[in-house]
Formats: C-alpha cells, sequence, structure tokens
C-alpha cells in the first residue's frame, strides 16, 4: 500500500473552545479516501501522529498530535471509513477565538517509489513543501459573536447575549464598539419604583450615558415615560427637580405632619433633636403601625412625632408633593399627607367617599379638629367608605 501524507495547513488563526477544535472532521468531503473519491489501489486514512500547527492571536505556535484510522479495506467505498480522531482536542487554549470565518486547506501527496504523484481527482495543492492554495479549502467553522450564543457567552459570559435595546434581539452586546450592557439604576433619593422587578431591567445601549426602564434605551436628560419628574441622569434615573429647602414648626406634645417635597436628604436644623425620632405611620393595608427614620419618610403620607420643645427643623430635598403621590386609600381609616399647597378635599377626593370632613391634630389644644382644607406641612386622619385613590 503506498504511503499517504496529508498536512493540513491552517490558513490564518485556528482555535476555540475545548470541545469545539476540530473534534468529529472526518475526511474530506466524506470517509471515503482523503482525496475525497473512490480509488483503488486505496490510500486510506492511515496516517498516524501526523503534526498539525495551529497559530494563536498572540503568534505563538502550538503543536498538537491527531491520529487516523481506516479498517483496511483495500477498495475505498463510501462509508467504510472511520473518522479521524484528535488524541488532544484540549488544546490549552484559555481565551475565545477573533470572529472570521476559519479555512482549513488539504495538500495531498502520495509516495509511489521514488517520486510524488497524483492522486485521484483532487484539486487542491499536492506537495506538501508548496506554498498553500485556495484550491480544495473547506470551511472549518465559522465565529461570529453576534449570530452564535456560545460564541457570544465564551467571549463575553452568558448574561451579554439577547439583550435587546439597540441591539438585535439575539446578539452579543459587547463584543462591538459602542454597545453597552446597562442595567436600570435609580439615584438613591428616588423613591418611585422604576427599576421594579417586574420590568425588564437590562439592556444594550449605544451609550454608558443611558438609561434603562422596561427594556428600552433613553438618553440623558430624557423624562421617564411613566414618571414626569425623573428623568435619565448619566446612566441613572433621578429627579429632574433642583434640590429645595423646608422648613417645619415643631410644638411640644404630639405633632401630624407632613412633608411638602417628595423625598427628605438632609438635616440642616433640629434644635429639638425631634427629627432623630422614629416617624409613626398608620399602614391602612394592614391595620397596623410602621416606624420609619427621616431618610425613609415620604410625601402624600402623615406620620406622627413627639417633642418636648417648640422648634423649627431645617431640611432639604426634592421635588413637590403631589396628589399623585398620596398612596391608595383604604376602606376606613387612612394617615393622608398634605400636598406642596394648599387644597380643598372636595378638588382632590377623586374616586373617595369620605363618610366626614378630614380630620387633623390641633398641637395648641392636643385634639382633633375638622377642616375641608388641606394645608402643606400638616397630616389628616380621613375616612373613607371603601377602597379608592385621591386624584
Amino acid at each position: 500500500m503506498n504511503r499517504l501524507f496529508v498536512l493540513l495547513v491552517i490558513l490564518g488563526t485556528l482555535f476555540s473552545l475545548p470541545e469545539m477544535v476540530l473534534a468529529n472532521v472526518a475526511c474530506y468531503p466524506s470517509c471515503q479516501d482523503c482525496t475525497g473519491t473512490d480509488v483503488s489501489t486505496c490510500n486510506n486514512c492511515d496516517v498516524n501522529k501526523m503534526n498539525v500547527t495551529a497559530h494563536a492571536p498572540n503568534l505563538a505556535t502550538y503543536i498538537f498530535t491527531m491520529t487516523w484510522s481506516s479498517n483496511d479495506t483495500a477498495t475505498c467505498t463510501a462509508g467504510t471509513f472511520t473518522n479521524e480522531t484528535w488524541t488532544n482536542n484540549t488544546h490549552g487554549y484559555s481565551f475565545c477565538p477573533v470572529e472570521g470565518q476559519y479555512n482549513v486547506t488539504v495538500n495531498v501527496s502520495a509516495l509511489d517509489g521514488s517520486s510524488y504523484g497524483n492522486e485521484g481527482s483532487w484539486n487542491g495543492v499536492r506537495s506538501a513543501s508548496a506554498a498553500p492554495s485556495s484550491t480544495g479549502m473547506f470551511t472549518l467553522y465559522t465565529v461570529d459573536y453576534d449570530t452564535n450564543e456560545n460564541w457570544c457567552i465564551c467571549k463575553m459570559g452568558s448574561e451579554y447575549w439577547s439583550l435587546g435595546g439597540e441591539t438585535a434581539s439575539t446578539s452579543c452586546c459587547g463584543d462591538d464598539s459602542a454597545e453597552f450592557k446597562k442595567n436600570c439604576i435609580k439615584a438613591g433619593d428616588v423613591i418611585e419604583d422604576v427599576c421594579s422587578a417586574s420590568f425588564d431591567n437590562v439592556a444594550c445601549c449605544d451609550s454608558e450615558n443611558k438609561c434603562i426602564y422596561k427594556g428600552t434605551c433613553y438618553n440623558h436628560g430624557i423624562l421617564n415615560p411613566d414618571y414626569s419628574d425623573i428623568k435619565c441622569n448619566s446612566g441613572k434615573w433621578s429627579y429632574s427637580f433642583d434640590e429645595v429647602e423646608q422648613s417645619f414648626t415643631i410644638h411640644p406634645g404630639w405633632n401630624l405632619i407632613s412633608i411638602p417635597i417628595k423625598k427628605i436628604t438632609s438635616i440642616d436644623n433640629d434644635p429639638c433633636n425631634v427629627f432623630s425620632r422614629s416617624f409613626s405611620y398608620w399602614y391602612a393595608t394592614t391595620k397596623k403601625w410602621e416606624f420609619y427614620s427621616w431618610s425613609q419618610i415620604s410625601g402624600g403620607k402623615a406620620y406622627w412625632l413627639r417633642s418636648e420643645n417648640s422648634c423649627t427643623v431645617n431640611v432639604k430635598g426634592y421635588g413637590s408633593t403631589s396628589v399623585n403621590d398620596i398612596p391608595p386609600l383604604k376602606a376606613g381609616y387612612n394617615f393622608v399627607g398634605a400636598l406642596s399647597s394648599a387644597k380643598d378635599i372636595n378638588s382632590i377626593k377623586g374616586s373617595c367617599t369620605l363618610t366626614q370632613d378630614p380630620l387633623y391634630w390641633d398641637v395648641s389644644t392636643q385634639d382633633w379638629k375638622k377642616t375641608t382644607t388641606i394645608e402643606p406641612t400638616k397630616g389628616y386622619w380621613i375616612h373613607v367608605a371603601g377602597d379608592c385613590q385621591f386624584s
């Protein structure tokens, strides 16, 4: 039997995940003969311990050993030959391949006596010493991070595949320029649930300064589509208004207060040291008292606060309290905060049916009083006939 030598010349970079490198590659184009034709005498794939050279991106050279085998039949009939297998298919790569099409040229030569001769009708380069030719090349595999989840995971990680946003819904994020995996982030003082766990809070955007809301990218400076007082600020949802100052007059005994701003961010002056205490809030849903620090209270709610002395407390915060900040009311009594300006109760009661006029706490008499006007910084005890919403 003639001895067949087959040299695989790697054109371009050849490397991959361990389980993908030249695994299950058969005689091209099928398991007939290395020339791809049925010939006799059969110079089948019986080359053992062939060395194959692969060039990595860092130009280092790796030598790997492969073993081919056959059933040693005398006639090369299609389907009778065993696939080539690698003796080592891990190859030691610790990086992912660059994108591109990876081709292999099979150069065939057969030693017959003292000279090399053609075998079959193979059109590739015949001599192992000759320069590689594009003739006879076949595509081994194509590396494209944007069309193959496995390549994307190899390059970037599983959390970078199929994010949507400003890239195709099934593509890789971050492998190309101007692609940024962005999560929904809100500023610490924003109390609205703009990054709710029920939303799609991640997307691929073309700028690091964009914000995510429900899987969509929003430009810096754009208002949130559902919250008109919140805008995108350098990748983070923030209040769209400037910091404001607010004063509270505290009296000895119990005070039922509300804040006419959305959120307190700092205490500038508290001579009574009263804002360091707990604020008591009646949670109508559970009909239980809840207790908060000053950094946790928000506009639209009323809170009990007790002091031994009279004083003025100065705070800083963001925004103005609107009727939309008042939580939904439950049947029975509710603690409701005032707005940033005085309002007649009938102008904001919305779908609610009040069983009596709102009650406020008279700090001078330490007793309940009725009113129909809701005034800033005061809190109110409101009884409604059923579940409802102010508007």
